[in-house]
């Protein structure tokens, strides 16, 4: 099956949650826009639901995380623009 695979869409945010080692937490966000509305999604027959978990498992898959170094996952993972490295998209 073919699914939208747009910036912050189900499908993105489902692998994006594995790569970055969150929980499988089905959502996505209203738009593509930084501070867009978070959609959680409850109905696991939903396309977003499926999406989501389709972008999740293909990560899975391909077994591929980031890397946080030395200081592995025990280092508080600074949010957005507390991170030097951040960079909003446009």
């Amino acid at each position: 099956m073919k699914y939208d695979k747009r910036h912050q869409g189900p499908y993105d945010t489902g692998s994006a949650d594995y790569y970055y080692h969150r929980p499988f937490d089905p959502h996505y966000f209203e738009s593509e826009k930084f501070g867009a509305k978070r959609i959680t999604i409850h109905d696991p027959r939903s396309p977003e639901y499926e999406a989501y978990e389709a972008g999740y498992n293909a990560q899975l898959a391909a077994n591929v995380q980031k890397d946080y170094g030395d200081e592995g996952m025990d280092r508080e993972i600074p949010f957005d623009d507390e991170d030097p490295g951040y960079k909003p998209f446009h």
